[in-house]
């Protein structure tokens, strides 16, 4: 997915919310496996104000993921679950949103 394309759906969810009186804030938990270039988009997008969304965890699978160093640079919690940190990833993720 590119820069543009989460951009543009971050700015159309924007839109949404603010037609919308039961929706004014959205937390967020983003899964991202690697460079987290949607991750990037979204907290860009909210730190300039162009969203209102609150970016409450990172999750990767990959300890060597560059958004998992990225997310810890601006104090956004995060979280690394895979297979050799859980025996069932998937209901670990849910847990850790929960």
């Amino acid at each position: 997915m590119s820069l543009h394309h989460t951009l543009t759906e971050a700015i159309f969810l924007k839109t949404e919310c603010e037609n919308s009186k039961k929706v004014s804030h959205i937390k967020l938990a983003i899964l991202a496996s690697h460079n987290g270039s949607g991750f990037e988009a979204l907290r860009s997008a909210s730190d300039n104000g162009l969203i209102e969304i609150d970016i409450a965890i990172l999750i990767s699978n990959n300890s060597d993921s560059q958004a998992l160093k990225n997310a810890q640079n601006h104090s956004i919690k995060t979280a690394l679950i895979n297979h050799k940190t859980s025996s069932n990833p998937d209901e670990a993720i849910l847990e850790t949103i929960n």
